[in-house]
């Protein structure tokens, strides 16, 4: 498994444990292939995370694009 992977499922993992109580979450990301994995999938269903992605062609719904347009 590669560092973002690691990284990704770490920061899944936090984002459960703040709701123990088991309700689902649900969390938004980006179309990075870290977050794509099949662990991460597998982790998610088991954990009542609904893994829910922006679309490829919509960097506008990326928060972090609006600190980095100034930039370009």
């Amino acid at each position: 498994m590669c560092a973002g992977r690691s990284w990704a499922r770490a920061a899944l993992k936090s984002i459960r444990a703040a709701r123990p109580d088991g309700a689902p979450i649900y969390v938004v990301l980006d179309n990075l292939s870290a977050h794509k994995g099949a662990k991460i999938r597998h982790w998610a269903k088991k954990s009542k995370v609904e893994l829910c992605f922006t679309s490829t062609n919509a960097s506008w719904a990326n928060s972090i694009e609006a600190h980095f347009s100034p930039l370009r």
